[in-house]
């Protein structure tokens, strides 16, 4: 008897054929550059270490060569290019810098790609991603509250980036969308904002579900 053979799509033979390609990145020692003694905001102790600056938006926008639909995906291969490379030069702080654009797209739409450098010891991020990424909620979410001023509390978390004291924030009674409460996971409570680095500070959950 003979086997019955599944008919060739011949969509699915294109969409093949019509994949773009990706070229895996890789980072060398030429893709930094020493870091300026005017740029030298980098922790005490890391002093003695050598500092290096990578311009991740001038790499994106010379090797990033596929179409736009394709950049948040290939930007996945870069970045833990990046990675893998910091991880083998320990004794190296890689200072992070980007442009306002990079092909068409905003850089703060990437920001969820650096976050694992929250966490690494040896790169610095640009304070504006350190906040954005830090941040307790979506500042969608938040700024629905934003005019529920309570009054500033004492003696509790001050401002990680300033150092502005709790008393001197910005407090509002903050409660989470709607959707939150219907899937038993919504959260009330005073939230703390730093009017100086626009930076979520602390929140004190008082109502949960």
């Amino acid at each position: 008897m003979n086997k019955l053979q599944k008919p060739v799509d011949s969509t699915e033979t294109q969409n093949k054929t019509e994949q773009p390609e990706i070229n895996v990145p890789s980072f060398t020692a030429n893709d930094f550059t020493p870091l300026a003694s005017n740029q030298n905001n980098q922790p005490s102790e890391s002093c003695e270490k050598t500092q290096m600056v990578l311009d991740i938006g001038k790499v994106w926008e010379q090797n990033g060569k596929q179409e736009p639909m394709m950049i948040p995906f290939v930007y996945n291969f870069y970045m833990e290019a990046l990675f893998n490379y910091t991880k083998e030069h320990q004794e190296t702080i890689f200072h992070i810098q980007v442009g306002d654009n990079i092909k068409g797209f905003p850089v703060r739409s990437f920001a969820g790609l650096f976050r694992p450098a929250l966490h690494m010891k040896n790169i610095i991020l640009p304070k504006s991603f350190q906040i954005l990424l830090s941040a307790i909620f979506p500042w969608d979410d938040v700024n629905t509250c934003m005019e529920k001023k309570i009054p500033a509390r004492h003696n509790h978390l001050s401002c990680p980036f300033c150092g502005k004291a709790s008393e001197n924030l910005v407090w509002i009674d903050f409660r989470s969308p709607s959707w939150t409460w219907q899937k038993l996971c919504g959260r009330k409570g005073p939230l703390s904002i730093c009017p100086e680095c626009h930076c979520q500070v602390e929140f004190i959950c008082e109502v949960m579900n």
